[in-house]
């Protein structure tokens, strides 16, 4: 079967190509296409889409079109299909984000959900965070003390930052803890897990490709 790309041996195989749609064009995908090209992953084939709207509806609504899209294509000429479409999406005070959650669902996608910001999975490379609530601006606040600048969505480096630190793992270990907690809370409670974020499980992902698996 014809692929999407001419692969190069310097790239990773990847059985079925992957679409990551996020929010927005700056902290998330320059994040997520750094890591993927850090782990020698094909860009083509694990694709992160920054072209949406803002909005969590918009997100998943775009990356429903792209998988038709990619659906219609893979009729036409022969390549694949998506093995799996993310929607990478912040709760910040989006009304909307419930629905786009179940919207998501609903198509066979994977929403990868932070509350309140994706800038948590940073501040997680530092700290095991347990508080009850926190809001996306005291977020930057904190993040701002543990990289000692302050800190811009479009900064390209910030990847290369967290990496030289090491501690992809030790946020891997804090993001399931803090999901763990959130989960226990009622809905009545902490209806959208606040603070929780589930980027980690998209990372996992990612390396797990690296692996071959």
């Amino acid at each position: 079967m014809k692929r999407l790309s001419n692969r190069k041996t310097s790239f990773r195989e990847v059985k079925k190509p992957i679409l990551i749609v996020c929010e927005d064009s700056k902290s998330s995908v320059l994040y997520l296409r750094n890591k993927i090209i850090d782990l020698r992953l094909n860009p083509i084939d694990v694709e992160v889409d920054g072209n949406s709207d803002s909005t969590p509806v918009s997100v998943v609504n775009y990356a429903i079109e792209r998988k038709k899209e990619q659906k219609r294509k893979a009729t036409k000429e022969g390549t694949e299909e998506y093995g799996e479409v993310y929607c990478v999406m912040d709760v910040d005070d989006h009304p909307s984000i419930k629905k786009a959650i179940q919207q998501a669902k609903d198509n066979s996608l994977i929403p990868i959900v932070s509350n309140q910001s994706f800038e948590l999975w940073y501040l997680l490379h530092f700290i095991e965070y347990s508080t009850a609530y926190i809001h996306r601006d005291d977020i930057v606040k904190k993040l701002k003390s543990y990289l000692g600048k302050e800190y811009e969505k479009a900064d390209n480096k910030i990847y290369e930052f967290l990496k030289v630190k090491g501690n992809e793992e030790k946020a891997i270990q804090n993001s399931k803890k803090l999901k763990q907690s959130a989960e226990t809370e009622s809905d009545e409670r902490n209806p959208l897990r606040n603070p929780s974020t589930d980027v980690f499980m998209l990372i996992e992902k990612l390396n797990s490709l690296a692996k071959g698996k």
